[in-house]
């Protein structure tokens, strides 16, 4: 850091960069999590290759039920691998969720994490310059995010064309098999 710094050598942040500690300071700001957690580029990079390589970025769409009336858009970062050790890492250091996939005989145990929301942005903004497959699906999740407000259920019918069209991008990157 330079000799403008305000940071002594006493301080423990004088030999972090100015990029760690931003993203360390957008993440406590806007991730409501139990905690903090400053992410090393070390770690950014790592969990970017997972997510290239094990992981899936997505919006889902759900069609209306009795209680909604429109359809309905989500987005996940998910992760699906055989090692609990990797699932642990994962959620000690990025939050979320894991659990067990139903059990295939003679196979090994699948565990699938996985984090939505306010939580989800504050990851795919930290992993993104990393990204090197799924660069352009966090992009595209990274702009319907932007789409979320206060509004919850109720959204315009202008709202769900904009994440019904980004839905429908994510998906077809998201396919599977040949172009």
């Amino acid at each position: 850091m330079g000799s403008d710094c305000r940071f002594t050598k006493k301080c423990p942040l004088a030999s972090v960069s100015q990029r760690d500690i931003k993203l360390y300071l957008w993440y406590a700001i806007t991730h409501k999590y139990r905690k903090a957690i400053m992410w090393s580029n070390e770690q950014l990079c790592y969990f970017a290759g997972i997510i290239d390589g094990e992981g899936s970025i997505g919006i889902e769409h759900l069609k209306p039920t009795k209680g909604r009336k429109k359809d309905y858009y989500t987005c996940r970062l998910t992760v699906i691998n055989t090692s609990f050790t990797l699932m642990r890492w994962i959620k000690e250091n990025f939050g979320g969720t894991f659990d067990t996939r139903k059990a295939i005989l003679g196979r090994k145990v699948v565990y699938r994490w996985h984090i939505f929301g306010k939580n989800m942005d504050a990851i795919l903004q930290a992993i993104f310059p990393f990204l090197i497959i799924k660069k352009i699906q966090a992009h595209i999740v990274l702009k319907y995010r932007n789409t979320v407000g206060k509004t919850g259920w109720n959204v315009s019918d202008e709202v769900l064309a904009i994440r019904k069209k980004l839905w429908q991008e994510c998906k077809d990157w998201n396919k599977i098999g040949p172009i």
